[in-house]
């Protein structure tokens, strides 16, 4: 089992600078605890603004003892794979690749821009909102 320390952060997630006092796991190797950004922070004013209920349930004792920001940290990193993998798996599928790049860059950015906003619409309704 890795050596983890648990690190106590302030979190801003909202557009009225709400803060929320988490606690995230720092494994042994890593200069500073793995982020909760962009999806965690997405997560965290949702249930915020919709959820009341769980979000009280999150942050019970603080919110550190909750085993909010750790859960936070775990769906940012699995969002991030999924956005990976849907992104590649939509290029591959189209035949955009390198060469495209190469000859017409700007149909190749936006085809990737694409890829990225189907993910990010996959990503928050499984994640996210559901």
């Amino acid at each position: 089992m890795d050596n983890v320390k648990y690190i106590d952060q302030y979190v801003k997630f909202n557009k009225h600078n709400r803060k929320v006092l988490l606690r995230f796991v720092q494994r042994e190797g890593e200069d500073e605890p793995r982020g909760i950004e962009p999806w965690g922070i997405m997560y965290l004013n949702y249930i915020y603004n919709w959820k009341k209920k769980l979000f009280k349930e999150w942050i019970s004792d603080g919110g550190v003892d909750g085993g909010l920001g750790e859960y936070l940290q775990s769906l940012n990193e699995t969002a991030n794979e999924r956005e990976k993998f849907i992104i590649a798996a939509m290029a591959e599928a189209d035949g955009t690749d390198e060469d495209l790049r190469a000859r017409d860059p700007e149909k190749w950015t936006g085809l990737m821009n694409n890829y990225k906003s189907c993910a990010l619409e996959m990503i928050s309704s499984d994640l996210i909102y559901n």
